[in-house]
């Protein structure tokens, strides 16, 4: 089993003026999720203010995953932090030489793998921009027959990854739930709304993809309703939504 702790669920417009004593469920943090208080899968700003409310010790993160470098999941203060503390970095062969805290990471492309504190890490393209010459990823972490996707940023999959997942039977899929019940915004290039996650769920469950459940993350306060409705939008279609402080087992 995996414990899954959500440290941050909110997307580029998080609260920076949030409470710093407490998780507030309709002002969401940077996006950050901590597998078995050891995996965390990427460390944007008030990561460590976030460790300090959830009452989990940064020290024993053994790897930090990263998606891609955008602010919301990528401060290179705390990678160095969490790096000088023991963890392992692990990102994409894109951002090799650009940043002096991944010196020494373990750098990957699409479909290649790494383990790291015994869990196995399978790098997978994702559809978001950054800069010219990074390519973001999404992750497959699997460590003892179950198997958890981290799809966000992106808007559904690139076909590769696709794909790839066909068949995986993973136990949970944590998708990109950047865009509320919007039609027509531009972000939906990169991101998805209520209608993609809806399509890409259930691409998901027929392909064999997933055998398990859904939960977006990344949302955007700004581009959606309050927490209680957007929970009650997505349960609708069987997906659950997280929210900062979540913790659940798969």
């Amino acid at each position: 089993m995996l414990r899954l702790y959500f440290l941050g669920t909110g997307a580029y417009d998080y609260a920076k003026d949030m409470d710093p004593g407490r998780f507030e469920l309709n002002r969401r943090r940077s996006s950050a999720l901590l597998v078995d208080d050891s995996i965390l899968f990427d460390c944007g700003d008030f990561l460590m203010n976030s460790f300090s409310v959830a009452g989990k010790d940064p020290k024993k993160v053994g790897a930090v995953i990263i998606t891609h470098t955008h602010r919301d999941h990528f401060n290179e203060k705390n990678v160095t932090e969490l790096k000088a503390a023991g963890a392992q970095i692990v990102c994409s062969q894109t951002l090799k030489g650009r940043y002096n805290c991944l010196e020494g990471a373990r750098f990957l492309l699409h479909g290649q793998q790494a383990t790291v504190c015994g869990y196995k890490i399978t790098a997978l393209n994702a559809n978001h921009f950054t800069c010219e010459g990074e390519q973001p990823l999404h992750y497959l972490i699997e460590k003892d027959g179950s198997r958890l996707f981290y799809g966000l940023d992106g808007g559904s999959l690139r076909t590769e990854t696709g794909n790839f997942l066909k068949g995986a039977g993973v136990d949970l899929a944590v998708l990109d739930g950047t865009l509320g019940d919007i039609d027509g915004d531009y972000r939906l290039f990169e991101h998805n709304n209520y209608a993609m996650v809806r399509q890409l769920a259930s691409t998901l469950k027929n392909t064999g993809a997933v055998k398990g459940g859904f939960i977006i993350s990344h949302l955007a306060p700004s581009l959606h309703l309050p927490h209680k409705k957007t929970e009650m939008l997505y349960a609708e279609i069987g997906v659950k939504t997280a929210y900062d402080g979540m913790e659940i087992t798969v």
